[in-house]
């Protein structure tokens, strides 16, 4: 029986291409690096933080800046959390499910950052739990905040369900056994095919078709 609903933060519940762009663009330039918009398209949109800087800080030759770098961004994203867009569609589908099923969110983020985030744009109360950089080890694809996720709902992985915006993240939902539902925000239809399911916005989610994707 599906208990629990595991929605990723950043291209599924947030709009915050805009605010990530901005973090890393300024502590980039609070480090004295070159950085530009063709700088982020290469190394940051649509990768988890880590590697964007591995492969940012490798390619500048500045690998040793990579923690201070990080460190920065981090920062940043809390000062402009307040900036950045809930996607409508996921907070209706939120609003509509949350009476029967729990919740949790997840991110590639301190979870502090997250939660902050959530209560800026008074939504901090729709989730039972925060999963953030701390409370697991290896970033996706692997499995791991999956399974940080599970073990804080104490539920079984197919007693969940995954929302997902990139191939990444739902490599990590399959390889943790939680069924997933993938969703067009960033990528598109053909690089989301291993999901269960792929949609356009979770408004194409019913109820009937969640349970039946849990069975």
């Amino acid at each position: 029986m599906l208990k629990a609903l595991i929605f990723n933060y950043d291209g599924v519940v947030v709009e915050s291409d805009s605010y990530n762009r901005h973090g890393i663009t300024n502590a980039a330039q609070r480090l004295g690096l070159p950085f530009d918009e063709q700088s982020y398209a290469q190394f940051f949109a649509n990768k988890p933080l880590e590697i964007g800087a591995s492969m940012y800080l490798t390619f500048i030759h500045k690998p040793e800046l990579k923690d201070e770098l990080i460190a920065l961004k981090k920062m940043y994203d809390k000062e402009y959390a307040f900036d950045m867009d809930i996607v409508q569609s996921t907070l209706f589908f939120m609003d509509r499910t949350k009476q029967f099923y729990k919740f949790a969110l997840i991110a590639d983020a301190p979870r502090g950052n997250i939660e902050h985030a959530m209560q800026r744009v008074k939504r901090h109360y729709l989730f039972d739990v925060f999963v953030g950089e701390e409370d697991y080890e290896r970033p996706k694809p692997a499995p791991d905040v999956y399974t940080a996720a599970l073990s804080k709902l104490e539920i079984a992985p197919e007693e969940a369900m995954a929302f997902e915006d990139s191939p990444l993240g739902v490599q990590a939902a399959t390889e943790a056994g939680v069924p997933c539902i993938a969703v067009t925000h960033t990528f598109t239809r053909d690089v989301l095919n291993e999901a269960d399911m792929v949609v356009d916005t979770l408004a194409e989610v019913s109820d009937d078709l969640l349970e039946a994707l849990a069975l």
